[in-house]
């Protein structure tokens, strides 16, 4: 059972870190490749994957490393990667759930009156980098377990 919850960690993991590693450069390429509008209309197509995607990946992420703590007589809730980890998924969760849905559902605003809002799509890609960044710091934690 718990090389299964290990399994499932993983694979939530790269899925969030893949997945938003993917979107951010596809975003920009779009953006460089064949304009504002271009991307404008690739981030709305994509809005509804990435729900799926990041309302999915992220919390089984969190559950199954919960799970795991419970289940390993190793690691409790004491050790300092756990709780740096857990404080950054909550820095992520208000990155993500927080600023960027607002950006994104101003875009989306936009996107259907005719407008574009290229300043707030630059923000929202140099957010979702910080984002990444952070989520990577998370798996490094996960990996080398400072003490």
């Amino acid at each position: 059972m718990y090389q299964a919850i290990v399994t499932i960690h993983i694979l939530s993991g790269f899925a969030w870190v893949g997945g938003g590693f993917l979107l951010l450069l596809a975003a920009r390429n779009i953006k460089k490749t064949e304009g504002q509008q271009a991307a404008d209309d690739a981030v709305g197509a994509l809005e509804s994957t990435t729900k799926w995607l990041f309302g999915i990946a992220p919390p089984l992420v969190l559950v199954t490393g919960i799970v795991q703590v419970l289940m390993s007589v190793q690691h409790d809730w004491t050790h300092f990667w756990i709780m740096a980890a857990l404080v950054l998924f909550g820095v992520t969760a208000f990155m993500g759930a927080g600023i960027s849905d607002r950006w994104e559902k101003q875009m989306k605003e936009a996107r259907e009156d005719g407008r574009s809002l290229p300043e707030l799509f630059d923000r929202w890609v140099r957010l979702g980098w910080i984002e990444v960044v952070v989520v990577v710091a998370i798996v490094a934690l996960m990996v080398f377990k400072p003490v």
